[in-house]
């Protein structure tokens, strides 16, 4: 008698342990999470450097803003005082030249004097304006006006003088001008371009001290900064040390069960770094109740036949590793196996769900199956037999993650395509044609190295497809059979659904497939009977529909008034005689349209809102009520109108139905 023999689960084995190794992928280096203690520390380190770069470009920017004004303020400053002081200096000048003019009457001065009002002075102006501007502070640009203000009136009093002095040769009056009014002014220019001057000291000490300011403050922030960095980095070591610590008490307890002879639970799963501990302590808890197990039964004589070895050489080491080799051989193939039918499954679904489009049928196909067997690229070409020459279609693509939409025919004899299709056999390259992968990613990634090409072909040894494969790496043996096996499937799916399950009868016994054939010829006859029928009862429904609807247009275009049928779009489907009169359009300028044309602003711009909002919330606030509003003739003409609208669903389409009427004015 055979007594079964727990088995020790192979993941413990050298082989299995060395494939895993060549597996490890990015997310065993860098994880971000807090379930481990990588994740932990990674977080804690993108934590600091997000915080350390943030607070590095905000001094940065706040340095380089302070730094801006500034330049701003120094380049600024200094020229406007030079040319504020000239501005002064100048007028000071055509002061000097006015006198000399007056008092020795000579035509040079006064040219000097208005060289310097027409050239000197406002070259000053313009250079002190631009710098104004450039600082672009309102106190500067108010004691820029002040002294332009100034310096009009000095122009004046001065012209004054020269007035005077021309047509009445009086010398008190233009000594008074001279002494009082113009000094005056003098005096009020040169208090003006003081504080013009001193605004300016005034404002570099303030840029100075806030400055100053700012740096102590960013100094004190990046201590603190500093500060909450290492706390929180102390923190998170803490937390890392206490649980690393107190998994290791708890796995050592658990070793310590072992030492003692004893089996221990399986221990939970775990998703940190301790999941390889844990789960070879798994391992060896199995693999060490296995040998109990294995013992006990040999005690009591009853041997398996895999274990007969022990008889042989009576070498446990040897056999249990040949045994664990064996059990990891067994659980890769059993992996193999059951991720091959549950693929067959998977797809027999997709299969099943979309038999009654092909087109749908060969996008859920070829994306799930690019997906399946892990390659970049994949294509699935249908043979058309509509056509004057067969052709093979490709019906869909998919690529880089993303379905593509791409049209391509080819002859049953043209390219590689073409060769799978007519030798019916399956082609795998490992070296793919330049130029040949008519698909790109658009972002400069690799071009596919392998390329596999399996003919659809169905039990009655008819070819219906070919589906294209192309990868970056080579294909597994496994990949390429689940592709086969799934091809015939799918060529079975193509043909006919009906077809390919009363084969699979037949595989059972001729003569039950017999009898389910004729059930199933029956079923398709009654089903042809019935849809006959019902195909007789909805043309008979849509000449009773056609009729009604002529009947209802003729009485429509009798009634006086207008009446305009819209979808739940806007766009209008009927316009009648009366509304041709009412609006001035005809039915063909306006079918077609959105309604909103035959309203007035501020409608005609909220209609669609009105539309959205009653199909959202279904709450009927206009419909079959009558109110007055106004319409818009096609001159342009402000209609005032009483409107009764209503609603009209048809084949779960909702029509709205106006009826207006035009309000008589006196």
């Amino acid at each position: 008698m055979s007594v079964p023999i727990p088995q020790p689960t192979p993941q413990g084995s050298a082989e299995k342990f060395e494939k895993k190794k060549r597996r490890i992928s990015w997310r065993e280096y860098f994880r971000l999470d807090f379930n481990s203690i990588q994740g932990l520390i990674t977080l804690a380190f993108v934590t600091n450097t997000i915080c350390f770069l943030s607070i590095v470009f905000y001094l940065n920017y706040s340095q380089k803003q302070i730094q801006a004004q500034r330049n701003l303020l120094y380049q600024a400053s200094k020229p406007m005082i030079y040319h504020a002081t000239n501005i002064l200096a100048a007028v000071r000048q055509t002061k000097v030249h006015l006198s000399q003019f007056i008092i020795l009457n000579e035509p040079t001065n006064r040219s000097k004097l208005k060289e310097n009002w027409l050239i000197v002075i406002p070259a000053y102006k313009d250079s002190l304006l631009h710098f104004t501007n450039q600082l672009n502070d309102l106190d500067a640009k108010v004691g820029y006006n002040n002294i332009t203000r100034q310096l009009v009136e000095i122009r004046q009093i001065q012209q004054q003088i020269e007035v005077r002095f021309a047509t009445q040769k009086n010398f008190n009056a233009v000594r008074k001008l001279y002494t009082n009014d113009l000094s005056s002014a003098e005096n009020i220019l040169e208090q003006n371009i003081r504080n013009f001057i001193n605004q300016i000291k005034l404002k570099e000490i303030a840029l100075e001290k806030h400055t100053t300011e700012t740096e102590l403050w960013i100094n004190r922030f990046t201590i603190w900064a500093v500060i909450i960095a290492l706390v929180l980095t102390y923190s998170v070591g803490i937390l890392v040390f206490t649980r690393s610590f107190s998994w290791l008490r708890f796995i050592q307890s658990k070793m310590q069960e072992i030492a003692r002879g004893n089996l221990i639970e399986p221990l939970p799963h775990r998703r940190d770094e301790f999941r390889g501990i844990a789960r070879s302590l798994n391992e060896l808890t199995a693999n060490l109740a296995a040998v109990k197990e294995y013992a006990n039964q040999v005690g009591k004589g009853n041997f398996e036949t895999q274990l007969a070895v022990f008889e042989q050489d009576s070498d446990l080491g040897k056999a249990l590793n040949e045994m664990r080799r064996s059990l990891l051989e067994v659980y890769q193939e059993e992996q193999r196996r059951i991720w091959f039918t549950n693929g067959l499954a998977k797809f027999s679904d997709i299969l099943r769900d979309n038999s009654a489009n092909l087109d749908k049928l060969c996008r859920e196909l070829i994306t799930n199956l690019v997906k399946q067997v892990e390659v970049v690229q994949g294509g699935i070409f249908i043979l058309n037999e509509q056509t004057p020459e067969p052709v093979l279609e490709l019906k869909a693509a998919y690529a880089y993650g993303r379905e593509k939409f791409i049209q391509r025919t080819l002859t049953t004899t043209e390219g590689l395509i073409g060769r799978a299709f007519q030798e019916k056999e399956t082609l795998y390259f490992t070296d793919i044609p330049k130029n040949y992968m008519y698909i790109t990613s658009g972002l400069g990634n690799t071009e596919p190295t392998h390329l596999l090409i399996v003919p659809l072909e169905n039990e009655e040894h008819k070819i219906k497809g070919v589906i294209e494969l192309a990868s970056l790496k080579p294909f597994a043996e496994y990949h390429i059979r689940f592709v086969k096996a799934l091809a015939q499937n799918v060529a079975s799916a193509i043909t006919v659904v009906s077809t390919n399950q009363q084969n699979q009868k037949l595989l059972k016994d001729y003569q039950e497939a017999n009898i389910r054939f004729q059930q199933q010829e029956q079923k398709l006859v009654q089903i042809n009977q019935e849809l006959r029928e019902d195909n007789e009862r909805i043309l008979a429904k849509m000449r009773e529909a056609e009729k009604e609807y002529e009947k209802l247009l003729r009485v429509l275009e009798l009634i006086n008034d207008s009446v305009v049928i819209s979808d739940s779009l806007g766009i209008i489907q009927y316009f009648n005689k009366a509304s041709e009169r009412l609006f001035g359009f005809t039915a063909d300028e306006v079918l077609g349209r959105n309604v909103k044309m035959l309203m007035p602003p501020p409608d005609r711009d909220n209609h669609h809102l009105y539309i959205a909002r009653y199909l959202n919330e279904q709450e009927k606030r206009v419909l079959g009520t009558s109110r007055q509003v106004e319409g818009l003739s096609k001159d342009g003409t402000i209609i005032p109108l009483f409107l009764k609208l209503g609603e009209v669903i048809v084949r779960d389409e909702v029509f709205f139905v106006a009826v207006f009427r035009k309000i008589q004015t006196f």
